[in-house]
């Protein structure tokens, strides 16, 4: 759900670890980022619906839910830790999301980083074509111009992907912009929209 939510929202991780439940409003679909490194990271955060109702499904399932809680703990209630999240977590679901596109015949997801999924974020947003200012606005950047690169990049790899590639292009798109949460990862979006677009930004 955390690496959803860095794909889905743009957060930077430290801000979605900081994330406790009273800023996320799920009747308006919203959440507050109060705790960025930045001026502009303070910000509104538009939740796509498919995002919404994963969050919604989190906190449901959730033991810790209260407003004060974290919306990503460990079993204790604490906030979850950066780096073991990455090596108990985000490397699994890598290997987890790769044997999914061995199957498809689409390369590895190589390199991953939680600030990866903060760019396919961009990059998404860029190819269901929303404003670069306004993707902008949301992932706290005060320079557009990062946002512009992305957009530029995102809105041309479609166009160059066939078969199986552009089929999962797709539903990436769909989750990003209408969605659904049903089997489908966010590492496997990662691979489609960011395996090249880390180079171009």
């Amino acid at each position: 759900m955390l690496h959803g939510t860095l794909a889905g929202a743009g957060l930077r991780i430290g801000e979605a670890l900081a994330l406790r439940w009273a800023d996320v409003d799920l009747a308006t679909g919203t959440l507050r980022v109060l705790s960025s490194k930045t001026d502009a990271g303070v910000r509104l955060v538009d939740l796509t619906p498919a995002l919404r109702e994963e969050l919604a499904t989190h906190k449901a399932d959730a033991s810790w839910d209260g407003p004060d809680d974290f919306v990503f703990v460990t079993a204790s209630g604490r906030a979850r830790n950066r780096s073991n999240e990455r090596r108990a977590a985000l490397l699994p679901a890598i290997e987890k999301a790769n044997a999914k596109l061995r199957k498809l015949g689409i390369a590895s997801i190589e390199g991953a980083t939680f600030h990866g999924l903060r760019r396919t974020y961009a990059s998404l947003r860029a190819a269901v074509g929303d404003d670069p200012a306004y993707t902008s606005e949301q992932i706290g950047h005060d320079d557009p111009r990062f946002t512009l690169r992305v957009y530029t990049y995102a809105t041309k790899r479609r166009q160059r992907l066939t078969g199986t590639h552009r089929q999962a292009f797709d539903r990436a798109l769909e989750w990003a912009q209408m969605g659904t949460s049903s089997d489908y990862t966010v590492p496997v979006v990662l691979s489609q929209v960011n395996a090249e677009t880390r180079d171009a930004a």
